[in-house]
């Protein structure tokens, strides 16, 4: 009789101890989901911080290299205006993918596209008046500050986003931090 209870003793205790180790597995299993998870929000956050610089950089080059042809008539000068028009879709495309949990820059993005596609007719139009022997056009469309206005909406439409992600940042990293210090306690 007093065997059974010490094998009945032994055969519960075994059985609490899977049952805690079983629970720590899951428990543990659910924190490391939820670290990747916030690991992988901060990371797209960079992400998205890295393509808005990449964006405003390939449309400012755009601009540099319509400024410096026509300021010197030499095809050479298109060159960087060339490149940032055939990376410039691609890139908000890019963007777009990497805001699409978030609506609000979902929208912000969408306008910053018919912003960029504005200026990038601008300076077409420019480039095209000059080259069809119209450079008084050209200088005068330039003058307009059409698009020196449409820089100043792109730049502060970029500057609201970059302000946007780097709060979500933070506010990712310290829940991070936050998931790291539980996990490890």
């Amino acid at each position: 009789m007093q065997l059974i209870y010490k094998r009945f003793g032994v055969i519960t205790g075994f059985v609490l101890l899977l049952i805690l180790l079983i629970t720590n597995a899951l428990v543990t299993r659910r924190q490391l989901a939820v670290m990747i998870s916030h690991q992988h929000d901060v990371e797209r956050t960079q992400q998205v911080l890295i393509a808005i610089n990449q964006t405003q950089t390939l449309i400012e080059d755009a601009e540099s290299g319509q400024r410096g042809y026509l300021y010197t008539n030499e095809p050479q000068y298109l060159d960087p205006y060339n490149l940032a028009v055939t990376q410039l879709q691609p890139q908000l495309h890019v963007l777009e993918e990497l805001t699409s949990r978030e609506p609000v820059e979902q929208a912000e993005v969408a306008q910053l596209r018919r912003l960029t596609q504005a200026k990038l007719a601008e300076l077409s139009s420019t480039i095209l008046l000059d080259q069809s022997g119209q450079p008084d056009a050209a200088r005068a469309k330039v003058l307009s500050d059409q698009g020196r206005l449409l820089m100043i909406q792109i730049g502060n439409l970029i500057g609201k986003i970059q302000l946007q992600e780097t709060a979500l940042q933070s506010d990712r990293s310290a829940a991070t931090r936050r998931r790291d210090r539980k996990s490890v306690v």
